[in-house]
C-alpha cells in the first residue's frame, strides 16, 4: 500500500446524488428559463407601454400589439386579437400578425373578414365563457381547431379573453412553434399578458373617447364662442334695433300703449305719454287707467273695453269715440286694441293703437254739413267749369228755375241767368277773376223771371289756374215782398191799418210844411177811449181787437178822404184835420166822433158802449211845430178824461203849465223815494170798549228839503198813474213791518200792522210772492200783518180779485175791505170774498148822530157785519159823540183824530203805553 487512503463509495449513494444533482440542475435550468421567459414577457410589455401613446384607435393598437408580441416574444409563431361586435354578434380579427398559418390565416396575413360565433371553436368559447384555453397538440381537445393538428405548424396555443372594465371584449389568440409547457407560472404570466393588452386597448379606446370628447368640446367651445359672437352681434344690433324702433314709436303720430294682464301700463311712446299727461314714457310704466289724464269716468270705459278684449269677448276691438286730454281738449280716437300672445298662444297682455282722427272727423262732419246745407238750404248752388258751363246743381236751385238738371247740365249758365248790375270790365261771368257779388234776373222755365242775390267765386287750382266756379243765387222774391210788407208795417199799425205814429209824424210834417207855405190852419185831435183795459179785461184780447178796429172803421167813416187818422198804441188815435175851417171844424169833427163812438156795437152776445174823450190843438195858436201839436192835443185829452170822460176839451196854455208841474212832482217823488225823503206816520186803531190800541195803520207822508209837505192825495195818483207806486208801496210795508216787529217785541201783546194796497197794487201779479219775501226778510208773523184794499179796486174784476185774496190768505195774513159803502161791490162778493174786516168810509161816520141817513148806513154795515162774522172798523171818528154812538150800534173797533193823529214812529211808544179813550 501506498501513502493515499482509498475511500471506498457506495454505488447507491452515489447513484441517488447523481439523480439529485440532475433535479436540481434541471430545476436550475428550469429556472433559468423562467427567468428568461418572465424578463422576455416584462420586456415585451415594456414595449407595449408606449401604443396607446402613438395610436389614436383600438384597432391601430390591436396592430401595433401584435406586431410588437409576434417580434419580441421569438418563441411566439403567432399573434391575433378578435373582438366581439355587438350588431353582428361575432368575434371578429381586429389585428393579426405571425409568421406562420394559423386559424386559416397566411403567413403575415391581416384579415379582418374572419369572424368567428362566441360559443364557436377555442375563440368562441373564451369569449363565451370569459376562460383561457391553454392547449398543445397532445391535448385531448382536437375539435375545437378548424384544422387538422397535424397539419397546423404552431404547437402551442394560448387562447385568452381580453377584458376591460371587468368586461369581456375579444380574444388573444398567441400560437407557439414548440411545446411549450402551460404551467401555472406560465399561465399566469400569459393571463397578465392579456390583462395588459385589454388595459391597452381600453387605455386607447378611452383615448379616442377622450380626443372625441376633448375635439367635441373644442368645437362646443368654438360653437359658444361663434354663438357668443353672434348673441354680442345680435344684442347690438337688438339695441340698434330697438332704439330704431323707439325713434320710429315715438315719431308716429298715433298713440302706442300695452298692458299687463293686470292692464297696468308696460309701456308707451311719446305720443301716448304726452296725451295721457306725463312728460316721458317712462313714467307711464306701472300706471293704471285712473291716472291718466282724460279721468276716471274716461277709465272706468277704457278699461272696459280692455277687458271685452282680455276675457276673449272678441280678439279684436275697434272704436272711434272723443277722449280728453292732457292738454283739456276732446280729441276724436280711432282705436285698436289687439291681445299679445306668446309662440304657444299664451296670452301676455294687449297692444292698443289710437289715431288721432280730429282733424278727419271735422272734414267728414265738415263734408256732411256741406252736404246737408247743399241738400236743405233754400239758397241754389251751382257749380261751373272754367268755360261757365253747369257741372253740377242742387235741388233748390232746380226749384228755382224749374228746369231739371238734365236741362241745366253742361248748359252755359248765363243762359239762364240776367245781370242786372253785372262785374265791370267783364263780358261774362268766365272771365271773373276775383270773387263777384250782385243782383241777377233768374229765367223759369214756365216763363218770366225771380229776383236774386248772386255770389259768384273763382277756384284756382296749386298753380293759380281757374278750374271751377261756384254760383250761389239767394231768391229774393219773398224778399222784396217783404220789403213791401215791412214798408207797410212800418209805417202802419197792424191790427186796424191806420197809420202808426211814424207815418202820421212824416204826414202832419208835410201838412205843417204845406200850411205856412200857404196860411192855412191844421187841428190834431188826439182821441183815447174811456175805460179800455175794463173792457179788454170783460170781453178779453180778442174782444179787445174788435172794439179796437171797429173804432178805427168808425174814425175812418166820420173824417173827410184828405184827412188822417193815425193809432198810436193801445186806445189812443190821432186824426189830423187839414183846411180853413179853424176850430169850428175841429170842434163839429170831434162832436161827430163822441157821437159815433157812442154807438153801442155787439160782440157774440154782448152789447157794447164806447165813450172816448178828445184833446183838440190847433195850428198856428197853439204850436208850429209836429212834436208840441201832438203832446197839446194829449194834455187836452187828459184834461177831458178829469172833466168826466166822454167829452173833448181844447188845448190852453194852463195844460202845459199843470203837465209841467206834474212831470216835476214825478221826478221830485222818484228823487224823494231814492233819497228817503219819505216818511211812514202811524195812526192808532183802538178797542172803542178798552180804549187800548190793537193795530197801527201806516200812512205815507212827503217833506221836500225845502219843508214844503206834499199831501198824498196829490202825489199817490201821480205813483199810481206812473207806476211809482210798485216800488214806493214795497217800500212802505217792509218799513212798516220792520216797524211792527221792533213794537211787538217791547210790549209784548199781538199788535197789527195794517198797509194800505193802492188799486194798481193789487193787480200786481206778484203781489202776493212780493209780501211772502218782505215778511221773511222783516221776520214778521204774518197774522200780524193787515192788508187794506179799497172796495173799488176789488170791484172792478171780482174773478182776479178773488185770486189775488185767496193766494194773501193763504199766508194768513189779515185782509179789511177799506172805504167800504164808497163803491158797488155785491153782497155776492162780500160773501166769497176772503176778507177778515169792513172799514166804513169816514164819510159815513162824520154826520154822525145826527145825519139819519148817516146813521142808518152804518147801523146796517154793523149788522151785515156780525151776521158774516166780520169785524167792523169805524175811520175818521173825530167826537165823543160818535164814539158813544158806535159803541152802542155794537161796532167794537175805531180808528180817528179822536184817539190819535197819524203819528211819526218815535211817538209810538208813549201813544202804546196808555188808552186813548176812557
Amino acid at each position: 500500500m501506498t501513502g493515499k487512503s482509498t475511500i471506498k463509495t457506495n454505488p447507491a449513494l452515489s447513484a441517488n446524488l447523481a439523480r439529485e444533482n440532475r433535479t436540481i440542475r434541471n430545476a436550475l435550468a428550469r429556472m433559468g428559463d423562467r427567468l428568461d421567459s418572465a424578463i422576455t414577457l416584462l420586456s415585451a410589455i415594456s414595449s407595449l407601454t408606449q401604443i396607446p401613446v402613438q395610436a389614436n384607435e383600438m384597432n391601430q393598437a390591436a396592430e401595433m400589439i401584435v406586431t410588437e408580441l409576434v417580434r419580441n416574444l421569438p418563441d411566439v409563431n403567432n399573434c391575433s386579437i378578435m373582438i366581439h361586435c355587438s350588431a353582428s354578434n361575432l368575434l371578429d380579427v381586429m389585428a393579426a400578425k405571425g409568421r406562420d398559418e394559423v386559424f386559416g390565416l397566411e403567413k403575415g396575413s391581416y384579415n379582418k373578414g374572419l369572424s368567428f360565433t362566441p360559443g364557436e371553436g377555442v375563440a368562441g368559447k373564451v369569449f363565451l365563457e370569459n376562460k383561457a384555453v391553454f392547449w398543445d397538440r397532445s391535448s385531448p381537445e382536437k375539435s375545437l381547431l378548424k384544422q387538422d393538428p397535424n397539419k397546423m405548424t404552431p404547437v402551442s396555443l394560448a387562447c385568452l379573453p381580453v377584458t376591460t372594465l371587468g368586461r369581456c371584449i375579444g380574444v388573444l389568440n398567441i400560437s407557439f412553434a414548440e411545446m411549450i409547457p402551460f404551467d401555472l407560472p406560465r399561465r399566469r404570466e400569459l393571463e397578465l399578458l392579456s390583462q395588459v393588452v385589454g388595459n391597452l386597448l381600453e387605455t386607447c379606446t378611452l383615448k379616442k373617447d377622450l380626443n372625441l370628447k376633448a375635439s367635441n368640446l373644442s368645437q362646443k367651445v368654438e360653437e359658444c364662442e361663434i354663438e357668443i359672437r353672434e348673441r354680442l352681434l345680435a344684442e347690438s344690433s337688438l339695441q340698434q334695433t330697438e332704439a330704431m324702433l323707439r325713434l320710429v314709436l315715438d315719431n308716429i303720430p298715433q298713440q302706442i300703449s300695452w298692458k299687463s294682464l293686470k292692464l297696468t301700463y308696460l309701456g308707451c311712446n311719446k305720443s301716448f305719454a304726452d296725451a295721457a299727461g306725463f312728460d316721458s314714457p317712462e313714467e307711464v310704466i306701472g300706471k293704471a287707467e285712473d291716472r291718466m289724464a282724460w279721468g276716471l269716468a274716461q277709465g272706468r270705459d277704457n278699461r272696459a273695453k280692455d277687458l271685452e278684449v282680455l276675457d276673449g269677448t272678441s280678439a279684436r276691438s275697434d272704436t272711434l269715440e272723443p277722449q280728453q286730454q292732457a292738454n283739456g281738449k276732446n280729441a276724436w280716437l280711432n282705436s285698436s286694441r289687439i291681445r299679445i300672445l306668446n309662440d304657444q298662444e299664451e296670452l301676455l297682455g294687449l297692444l292698443v293703437s289710437s289715431e288721432d282722427v280730429t282733424e278727419q272727423q271735422k272734414a267728414k262732419l265738415k263734408n256732411r254739413l256741406w252736404s246737408k246745407i247743399s241738400e236743405t238750404t233754400l239758397e241754389g248752388i251751382v257749380i261751373l267749369d272754367e268755360k261757365g258751363c253747369i257741372q253740377t246743381v242742387n235741388q233748390s236751385f232746380t226749384e228755382l228755375t224749374g228746369y231739371s238738371q238734365q236741362e241745366l247740365l253742361t248748359e252755359p249758365f248765363e243762359s239762364f241767368v240776367t245781370l242786372v248790375n253785372g262785374p265791370p270790365d267783364v263780358d261774362s261771368l268766365a272771365g271773373l277773376v276775383k270773387p263777384w257779388m250782385g243782383e241777377i234776373k233768374g229765367h223759369k222755365k214756365e216763363g218770366g223771371f225771380f229776383p236774386a242775390l248772386a255770389g259768384l267765386n273763382p277756384i284756382s287750382n296749386d298753380d293759380g289756374k281757374i278750374i271751377h266756379y261756384v254760383a250761389i243765387l239767394h231768391d229774393l222774391t219773398k224778399i222784396k215782398q217783404s220789403e213791401e210788407q215791412i214798408t207797410y208795417q212800418a209805417f202802419h199799425d197792424l191790427l186796424t191799418g191806420l197809420p202808426n205814429r211814424r207815418l202820421f209824424s212824416d204826414r202832419l210834417q208835410v201838412a205843417l210844411n204845406h200850411a205856412s207855405r200857404h196860411s192855412l190852419s191844421l187841428a190834431i185831435l188826439s182821441v183815447d177811449l174811456d175805460n179800455f183795459k175794463d173792457i179788454n179785461d170783460v170781453l178779453g184780447p180778442n174782444g179787445g181787437d174788435y172794439v179796437l178796429r171797429t173804432t178805427a172803421n168808425r174814425l175812418l167813416g166820420t173824417i173827410r178822404e184828405e184827412d188822417t187818422a193815425a193809432r198810436l198804441g193801445s186806445d189812443e188815435f190821432l186824426v189830423l184835420l187839414h183846411g180853413r175851417h179853424g176850430s169850428d171844424y175841429a170842434i163839429h169833427t170831434a162832436e161827430r166822433i163822441i157821437s159815433n163812438l157812442g154807438s153801442p156795437l155787439k160782440y157774440k152776445d154782448k152789447k157794447i158802449y164806447i165813450t172816448c174823450s178828445i184833446g183838440v190843438t190847433l195850428h198856428p195858436h197853439d204850436g208850429t211845430r209836429a212834436d208840441t201839436l201832438i203832446t197839446n192835443a194829449q194834455l187836452a185829452m187828459h184834461r177831458a178824461k178829469k172833466q168826466g170822460r166822454s167829452n173833448y176839451q181844447l188845448f190852453t196854455q194852463n195844460m202845459n203849465s199843470e203837465a209841467m208841474r206834474r212831470v216835476h212832482l214825478d221826478h221830485s217823488l222818484r228823487r224823494a223815494l231814492e233819497n228817503q225823503e219819505l216818511e211812514v206816520f202811524y195812526q192808532p186803531k183802538v178797542d172803542l170798549q178798552t180804549g187800548q190800541v190793537f193795530a197801527l195803520e201806516a200812512l205815507i207822508r212827503w217833506q221836500e228839503p225845502g219843508g214844503k209837505i206834499i199831501p198824498p192825495d196829490e202825489f199817490i195818483p201821480l205813483a199810481e198813474e206812473s207806476g211809482l207806486i210798485i216800488p214806493l208801496g214795497a217800500w212802505i210795508l217792509e218799513e212798516s213791518c220792520n216797524q211792527a216787529r221792533r213794537l211787538n217785541r217791547i210790549f209784548q201783546t199781538p199788535l197789527r200792522m195794517s198797509v194800505n194796497l193802492s188799486p194798481r197794487q193789487f193787480k200786481h201779479r206778484q203781489l202776493a210772492r212780493q209780501v211772502d219775501e218782505i215778511l221773511e226778510r222783516t221776520k214778521l208773523r204774518p197774522d200780524l200783518l193787515e192788508l187794506e184794499i179799497t172796495e173799488s179796486a176789488m170791484a172792478k174784476n171780482p174773478a182776479k180779485a178773488l185770486r189775488t185774496l185767496h193766494e194773501l190768505s193763504e199766508l194768513d195774513i189779515y185782509l179789511s175791505m177799506d172805504d167800504f159803502g164808497k163803491g158797488y161791490s155785491s153782497l155776492y162778493n162780500l160773501k166769497t170774498f176772503p176778507i177778515n174786516s169792513l172799514k166804513i168810509d169816514g164819510s159815513f161816520i162824520r154826520g154822525l148822530p145826527n145825519d139819519l141817513q148817516d146813521a142808518a148806513i152804518v147801523k146796517t154795515v154793523i149788522t151785515l157785519g156780525e151776521s158774516m162774522g166780520i169785524e167792523v172798523l169805524a175811520e175818521g171818528v173825530e167826537t165823543r159823540e160818535q164814539h158813544d154812538f158806535l159803541i152802542k150800534q155794537g161796532c167794537r173797533q175805531g180808528q180817528g183824530y179822536l184817539y190819535s193823529p197819524p203819528a211819526p214812529a218815535k211817538n209810538l211808544d208813549y201813544i202804546l203805553s196808555r188808552p186813548l179813550i176812557s
